[in-house]
């Protein structure tokens, strides 16, 4: 585990990214993409003790392709993330556990072979669009409890977003959905959602 550490920080002194397999990690489970063109890998530390998470993108039939997408050395590493690819493989989600009060949703797009670079600020405007639709001041959003889940790619282009927290005494929320475009980079309420977001907003009790 102290190798694995400090190869991963001679790396980043030297301005390298730590794509190896470090030493003290094992698969723990891993997915096709859409069009099983690839894997989705999640390595995680063999000790339990400070617990740190990997995930790999790695070709089907050339293992020597690949590209790691979450570092060891990351902040949000401890938890083991979930990740959903668009249908044509052009787009991922990952949605990331921080801590026992967040849980957010990256966005990131495919570059070229198996490198994707996260797209900032999907949170923060999704975020603000919920504050807009519920009539809230952006100052009460997000709460200072908050949680945000891709649920599924609904197309090449669009996936549902599912918001929920609390705020206490102030307000709490509940299960609040939309629909964001990654092309328009626009979000939306379907009518589905509609009736059920207007009841989102709770009172604390």
């Amino acid at each position: 585990m102290r190798f694995a550490l400090f190869l991963s920080l001679l790396l980043m002194a030297s301005g390298l990214r730590a794509e190896v397999w470090l030493p003290g990690y094992k698969l723990l489970h891993r997915d096709a993409s859409p069009k099983k063109s690839f894997w989705i890998e999640h390595h995680g530390t063999i000790s339990a003790d400070d617990f740190r998470t990997q995930v790999w993108l790695v070709g089907v039939h050339d293992r020597n392709e690949r590209h790691i997408l979450f570092q060891p050395d990351d902040i949000d590493a401890r938890y083991d993330p979930d990740i959903l690819i668009s249908p044509d493989e052009k787009w991922l989600v990952r949605t990331q556990k921080r801590g026992s009060d967040e849980i957010y949703s990256a966005l990131y797009r495919r570059r070229d072979g198996l490198t994707f670079k996260e797209t900032p600020g999907l949170q923060d405007k999704a975020w603000r669009f919920l504050a807009l639709s519920l009539g809230l001041a952006p100052s009460r959003v997000p709460p200072h409890h908050r949680y945000m889940s891709c649920i599924r790619w609904v197309g090449p282009t669009q996936f549902i977003l599912l918001l929920w927290g609390s705020n206490c005494p102030d307000y709490g929320l509940d299960d609040w959905r939309c629909v964001y475009d990654v092309q328009s980079g626009q979000f939306s309420v379907p009518k589905k959602f509609a009736g059920r977001n207007r009841r989102a907003l709770l009172g604390c009790h």
